[in-house]
């Protein structure tokens, strides 16, 4: 069985599609059980950071390849999972080309197009980039965002400067040894992050203050969560598997965008289903991983056409 790409980077992807689905489970869970159904935006920075990891930009035979090859293999799935979506609720028509259905794919189209235009100063002007977004930032923060309640780990134009600060940091650390030196307490630390970026928004109900600094204090959150999780993803890729895992942990890696594109529609659907909420979340699993598989083949053979034309 041929071993497709593994590395700290495929846990990674992995980390995130778990923690993305897990947080989607949420819509049919019971309270109080329902507030271990977390993690939704760590999963997110996980996949931006992983976005910005593999953002390099070869030779080109033409100008926009590299935009085409992205847009090719991102978009079919996205056509897929919109007419899926058509089951639960309206669409507007505009979604086929510019996806807010999906607000992660959105940002992520923008990011790309963001990154190849100005390719030259991202690679070279790092802290001037990095500034820039920062100070984008906290004006769109203070202007154009409620100040009373936690925001900033939900979708829309809101995170999406900060998480264009994970696509980058993917980016500039690719060539970067972030092993670290503790490699086996990575992973508890890792947790310890969680608990923290959850706790900080029990704790903004009780201290108002803490509301108002979320723009920088969730950010730094989940930046800690990227770091402590790039070293435990390198920690377990180190360790020794069999093949046959590590095929699987490939797919689920590749599937990564089909998986989220699939289980919206599907957590929908099975929401209505009236059966005990256990049974939702593994009959869930079973046919997210399903229509994902058949979605990212479909998928690619529209990509293979688009880019033969």
């Amino acid at each position: 069985m041929p071993i497709l790409y593994y590395n700290h980077v495929t846990i990674l992807k992995v980390a995130a599609t778990m923690f993305i689905t897990w947080f989607h489970f949420k819509s049919f869970i019971p309270t109080p059980i329902d507030k271990l159904f977390i993690g939704g935006m760590l999963g997110n920075s996980l996949f931006f950071y992983c976005s910005g990891y593999l953002s390099s930009i070869k030779t080109e035979q033409y100008k926009g390849e590299w935009l085409i090859n992205k847009w090719s293999r991102i978009m079919p799935s996205v056509w897929i999972g919109t007419i899926l979506l058509l089951l639960v609720k309206d669409i507007k028509i505009y979604n086929f080309i510019y996806p807010t259905s999906f607000w992660f794919i959105n940002a992520l189209l923008i990011f790309y197009i963001i990154f190849y235009i100005f390719k030259k100063i991202i690679s070279k002007r790092k802290i001037l980039c990095v500034n820039f977004i920062l100070v984008i930032h906290t004006f769109y923060y203070y202007f154009f965002v409620d100040h009373t309640q936690i925001v900033m780990d939900g979708g829309g134009l809101k995170i999406w400067f900060y998480c264009f600060l994970f696509f980058l940091y993917g980016f500039y650390t690719k060539n970067k040894n972030i092993k670290g030196s503790n490699n086996k307490y990575s992973l508890v630390k890792s947790l310890i992050t969680i608990v923290v970026f959850y706790l900080y928004k029990e704790l903004a109900n009780i201290y108002s203050p803490l509301i108002f600094w979320q723009f920088i204090i969730q950010p730094l959150i989940l930046f800690v969560f990227i770091h402590f999780s790039i070293e435990s993803a390198h920690y377990i890729a180190s360790i020794k598997i069999s093949n046959k895992l590590k095929h699987v942990l490939s797919i689920i890696s590749n599937l990564t965008l089909d998986i989220y594109v699939i289980q919206i529609t599907i957590i929908n659907l099975i929401e209505q289903i009236n059966i005990k909420w256990p049974y939702k979340i593994g009959i869930s699993i079973i046919l997210i991983l399903i229509g994902a598989y058949w979605c990212n083949k479909i998928s690619n053979l529209a990509g293979n056409i688009i880019k033969k034309n």
